[in-house]
C-alpha cells in the first residue's frame, strides 16, 4: 500500500533540526571523559563519572532517537512533532550544565574552549522543542478516555511529589547554613543549577500538566508526552551515571543505590514506552 503521509506533510526544518540535534549530542558524548577526553569539564571526580553515565545514554538512546524521529519528520511523519519534543527537552536540558555547571575557578579543564558548541547545542536544543511543541497539536495524538487522562494526571502528580521528595532533605540541610551534602560540597554551582531547573521548571511543569489531565484540558494531553517522555530519557541518565560511579569505585555510590536507579530509571523509560506506543504504532500503520 502507499503510504498516507505525502511530502507534502515534511517538515525539512523539523529533520534537520533533529538530525543535527543528534549529531551534536553523539560529538560531545565521543569528545568527552566517555570516549577521547578532549573535552575535560571542571568538575569533581564525582560528576565527571555521572558525566560518563549521561554520555553513555545521550550517544546510545538519545542522539539514535533524534535521527529516527529527524527521519520520519523528513518523510512526512505527521506526529514526528509530537515524538520530537522529549529529546530536544533532554538536550537542553543536559547542554545547559556544561556551560553553567562546571567549578572554572576552582578546578583543572578546558571546558570553557568549547563553549560556542554547547551554546549551539543548547540553542538548538530549545529551538527544535519550541518549533515541535507549536506543531504538535492535539489532534495528532491517540484518543484518551477521561477516565485515562485523569489517571495519567495522577501519575505525573505523584511524579511531582515524589521529585520534592527527594530535595526536601537537601533544602533541610541547605537552610542550617552549613550544608554537609557531598554532592553539594564537591561541586556547588552544578548542584544548584540542577535543582534549579528540577525544582523550577520540571516539577511545575509535571504537576500544571498533572491538574490539567485532571480537568481535561486539551494543552495538558500535548505536555503529557513532553513531560513523560522526558522522564523516560532523563531516568536512564540519572541511572547510567549512578552505575559507572560504583562500577568505577566512587565513595558515594553502592550497589544498592545502583540497583534503586536502575529499577527507578526502567521503570520511567517503561512509563514512556507504554505512553508512546499508540502514537508509534498508529503512525506505522498510517504509512503502509
Amino acid at each position: 500500500m502507499t503510504s498516507t503521509s505525502t511530502d507534502a506533510n515534511a517538515d525539512r526544518g523539523l529533520g534537520i533540526a533533529l538530525l543535527a540535534l543528534g549529531v551534536g549530542l553523539a560529538a560531545n558524548s565521543l569528545a568527552g571523559p566517555m570516549a577521547t577526553g578532549v573535552i575535560r569539564y571542571r568538575f569533581s571526580e564525582t560528576l565527571l563519572l555521572q558525566g560518563i553515565g549521561l554520555d553513555v545514554v545521550s550517544l546510545v538512546l538519545v542522539a539514535p532517537a533524534c535521527v529516527a524521529i529527524a527521519i520520519g519528520a523528513m518523510r512526512g511523519s505527521r506526529r514526528a512533532s509530537v515524538l520530537a519534543v522529549a529529546p530536544a527537552a533532554y538536550a537542553a536540558y543536559m547542554a545547559v550544565q556544561y556551560v553553567v555547571g562546571p567549578e572554572y575557578l576552582e578546578l583543572a579543564g578546558n571546558n570553557e574552549r568549547f563553549f560556542a558548541f554547547h551554546l549551539g547545542l543548547f540553542v538548538l536544543a530549545l529551538a527544535t522543542g519550541v518549533r515541535a511543541w507549536t506543531m504538535a497539536r492535539p489532534g495528532l495524538l491517540p484518543e484518551l478516555s477521561g477516565r485515562a487522562e485523569r489517571r495519567w494526571g495522577v501519575v505525573l502528580l505523584v511524579m511531582t511529589a515524589l521529585l520534592l521528595l527527594r530535595y526536601l532533605p537537601a533544602i533541610l540541610d541547605l537552610a542550617t547554613g552549613t550544608p554537609t551534602m557531598a554532592e553539594y560540597r564537591e561541586n556547588p554551582t552544578s548542584y544548584f543549577l540542577i535543582a534549579t531547573m528540577d525544582l523550577g521548571v520540571v516539577a511545575p511543569a509535571a504537576a500544571a500538566t498533572g491538574l490539567g489531565l485532571r480537568r481535561g484540558r486539551d494543552w495538558a494531553r500535548k505536555g503529557l508526552y513532553a513531560v513523560v517522555g522526558w522522564f523516560g530519557l532523563v531516568g536512564p541518565a540519572v541511572a547510567s551515571m549512578s552505575v559507572t560511579m560504583w562500577l568505577e569505585g566512587d565513595p558515594a555510590a553502592s550497589a544498592g543505590s545502583a540497583a534503586a536507579f536502575v529499577g527507578a530509571g526502567g521503570g520511567l523509560l517503561a512509563l514512556a514506552l507504554y505512553l508512546y506506543w499508540p502514537l508509534v504504532r498508529g503512525e506505522a500503520r498510517r504509512t503502509r
